[in-house]
């Protein structure tokens, strides 16, 4: 009897080691749930680079001091939607600006050239056309 037992313990033990082992890697539910927000987050700061596009462009082609809403311009998402803290935005040239927010997990999101995941900013240029 203590022979048939002996296979069904060892096979629920690896299921148990691998669900573990999957959980340790992946991080389990909160960290996919970090991971969605820090999606989120990273959506916002796109188009915030599309409204920086619109206000310079609106304004005589040169880069804003501050991020606002006009009336040819309407703000996108200006705040991170989970934590009500403002995006923060820098004008550091004519030409070079960046866009930041606080990330969760900004080492496992898509990174780009243009994104350094340990400031959490995406680096944006605009030059007019």
């Amino acid at each position: 009897m203590a022979n048939k037992a002996l296979p069904q313990f060892l096979l629920g033990a690896g299921v148990v080691a691998a669900l573990a082992a999957g959980f340790w890697l992946i991080g389990g539910p909160e960290a996919a749930r970090m991971e969605n927000r820090d999606q989120k987050r990273m959506s916002d700061l796109h188009s915030l680079q599309a409204h920086v596009t619109c206000l310079a462009r609106t304004k005589g082609n040169t880069l804003p001091q501050v991020l606002d809403e006009t009336r040819d311009c309407p703000a996108p998402q200006l705040t991170d939607r989970f934590t009500d803290a403002p995006y923060r935005y820098a004008r550091l040239s004519d030409t070079a600006y960046e866009i930041c927010a606080q990330f969760e997990l900004s080492d496992r999101l898509h990174t780009s050239p243009r994104f350094d995941a340990e400031s959490g900013c995406l680096h944006g240029t605009y030059t007019a056309d």
